[in-house]
């Protein structure tokens, strides 16, 4: 799904404001859909639609998502189906749960649970904590091997109970089965083009060349600088810089190290706060100057230092990286 129209409750407070971005082509109130009943229009993108429906043996509080492919044409259909068939085959707790599958009238559609949306926060610490969720889903991922390569707000959703949820596999690719490029091919001169979100979406991708774990790690640093309306704070420059890189060997080489990138931040903005609290608590005390001075000298060093980082990327990977054990390969995230 490529709509950025939210889901669920965030869709209705929207749509009470702005209302649909675009009618229905296919998803209208009352049309049936194998065991669904269409209750209501939800958006639009460039390759499906989606509607809210209702089982049509149960009532509203069955409530499911519906997708309706869009497209026509073979390259769309197939995506639609590997879609279905990555969701069909998983147990990841990070991908919607599929309920249905199936064609009305050669029009192919899925079924799944209904979605929250997540929205793109902007403060420090529930942008850290939203990129470490989203680190996480896409680490099961690409321990399945798989690729995303369309990871953006509109396709990070939510449960009821705050789990992130990955949606939108229309683009995803099984990279152990089928490692060399893939991408559309233009009518007009035969070259290839890219598929994903041009303002996520990794050069390699773009170009059509072979892509791997590091365009997701682009498109998530690209989800970083978005939250900060392209003006991240000092010391999230470095993170952003690394995993926004346009040469994919330059990122970070797994989510994993990116998640432990921004797990290191926050532990050294921790312990500059504590500094800067035991500094200040000092001062109002009204102990002396020397002392003073003494207990507000880490406050002062932990700034220096990540402004030292921050303008200097080797630097970061020299000082900091020392600082974690050096495992080789994947690694779970818990």
């Amino acid at each position: 799904m490529t709509s950025d129209v939210p889901i669920l409750s965030g869709l209705d407070g929207f749509l009470a404001k702005h209302g649909p971005v675009a009618g229905p082509k296919f998803c209208r109130a009352g049309s049936v859909w194998g065991g669904w009943r269409v209750t209501e229009f939800l958006g639009r993108g460039g390759n499906a639609e989606v509607c809210r429906v209702v089982p049509l043996a149960g009532d509203a509080a069955g409530a499911a998502a519906l997708k309706v492919l869009l497209k026509d044409d073979a390259a769309s259909r197939a995506r639609f189906a590997r879609e279905i068939k990555i969701l069909s085959a998983s147990l990841s707790p990070f991908l919607p749960k599929l309920l249905d599958s199936g064609e009305v009238g050669g029009r192919p559609y899925l079924v799944t649970e209904l979605l929250e949306p997540a929205d793109l926060p902007s403060s420090d610490a529930a942008v850290a904590d939203y990129l470490l969720a989203i680190c996480k889903a896409v680490s099961a991922l690409h321990h399945a091997g798989i690729v995303h390569r369309d990871v953006k707000p509109s396709n990070v959703m939510r449960r009821a109970n705050g789990e992130i949820v990955l949606i939108d596999l229309g683009l995803a690719k099984d990279v152990e089965k089928s490692p060399e490029p893939e991408s559309d091919v233009s009518v007009v001169s035969g070259s290839p083009v890219g598929v994903g979100t041009p303002r996520y979406a990794a050069p390699e991708q773009m170009l059509g060349g072979a892509v791997t774990a590091a365009a997701d790690v682009h498109a998530i640093g690209r989800l970083a600088d978005m939250a900060f309306g392209s003006d991240p704070p000092r010391c999230w420059l470095p993170i952003i810089r690394r995993a926004t890189s346009s040469i994919p060997g330059r990122r970070y080489p797994s989510v994993e190290a990116l998640a432990r990138a921004i797990r290191r931040r926050n532990d050294r903005r921790r312990a500059a706060l504590v500094a800067a609290v035991l500094g200040l608590t000092v001062l109002v005390a009204g102990v002396s100057v020397g002392l003073w001075r003494t207990a507000i000298a880490p406050a002062v060093a932990w700034r220096a230092l990540c402004e030292n980082v921050s303008t200097n990327l080797v630097v970061e990977e020299l000082i900091w990286e020392r600082l974690v054990t050096n495992k080789v390969g994947n690694s779970t995230l818990v």
